[in-house]
């Protein structure tokens, strides 16, 4: 698959050597593009620069750095990073789709509500501290608009 395009469908973007691993609620797959360009091309999709949203972030939330983003705020989609978008093994989650998080003897266990579970070598302080970012966004968004 050359490209692709996050969806109400899609769990996580994991970063591999040479692109990306899609998990969608009923499948995973494998595309030659790294995370942060599928994230990129997915924002343009859906009529914003990967830049405007990060800036918008940036203003509403104030945050420097491990910025969530909202791929398609119609449809909800909002996604964050697990590390620093600069590095190339950067993973991308969905903040709607995960259920739980549950800390491993070295790796954090994710739990999406269709019952996938990834296991991530990342602290669960680490994701927590994400979701709660990323939910607070959803929040004053939500706010805004009503």
């Amino acid at each position: 698959m050359k490209n692709y395009i996050i969806n109400k469908e899609t769990l996580a973007l994991i970063a591999e050597l040479d692109g990306t691993r899609i998990y969608e609620k009923n499948t995973n797959f494998f595309v030659n593009l790294s995370p942060n360009n599928i994230v990129k091309s997915s924002c343009l999709f859906y009529g914003c620069s990967f830049e405007g949203r990060l800036n918008g972030t940036k203003y509403i939330l104030g945050l420097k750095s491990k910025i969530p983003i909202i791929i398609n705020e119609k449809n909800n989609i909002i996604f964050f990073p697990t590390d620093s978008i600069r590095k190339s093994s950067c993973n991308w989650l969905s903040l709607n789709n995960i259920n739980n998080c549950q800390k491993n003897a070295k790796n954090t266990k994710i739990l999406f509500f269709n019952g996938i579970e990834l296991s991530l070598n990342i602290s669960k302080y680490i994701i927590d501290n994400q979701i709660l970012r990323a939910s607070r966004l959803q929040m004053l968004i939500n706010q805004r608009n009503y």
